[in-house]
């Protein structure tokens, strides 16, 4: 047995609340979200769209993930959080989401990679010191 479907006006609701969670996590502007209606399934799904660059192509890529309006309330949280999860992923300039496509880097994955990318202050000062 199925579990009930929530209404349209529901999926409305939802979407709005997401569009605000992701404007108070700095995601406005490279997450799309909202709503559409699956025939097949006879449900309203929240739908978040993101673009990255993929095959040497800026904004190439497109990934969706649909939450259906079979869900607890628990699972809007799940939805929210794929997405600021990736944060580091979609804030990232075509040249290091690039980088990390070359080396099979997750987007989840991505800022944990980025970061061992980095170098601190201390370690540049010592190399150029042995360069000089």
């Amino acid at each position: 047995m199925r579990r009930p479907v929530k209404p349209e006006s529901a999926a409305n609701v939802y979407c709005a609340k997401l569009k605000v969670d992701l404007v108070e996590n700095g995601l406005e502007y490279v997450v799309d979200a909202y709503t559409e209606y699956d025939v097949e399934a006879g449900c309203h799904y929240i739908v978040g769209r993101y673009r990255y660059s993929a095959d040497g192509v800026m904004n190439t890529g497109i990934w969706e993930a649909k939450l259906d309006m079979h869900f607890s309330d628990g699972a809007y949280d799940i939805f929210l959080a794929y997405f600021v999860n990736r944060k580091a992923f979609l804030m990232a300039n075509y040249y290091w989401q690039e980088q990390a496509a070359e080396n099979n880097i997750h987007p989840q994955a991505f800022k944990a990679w980025f970061d061992s990318k980095k170098v601190n202050a201390s370690e540049m000062w010592k190399s150029n010191k042995e360069l000089v």
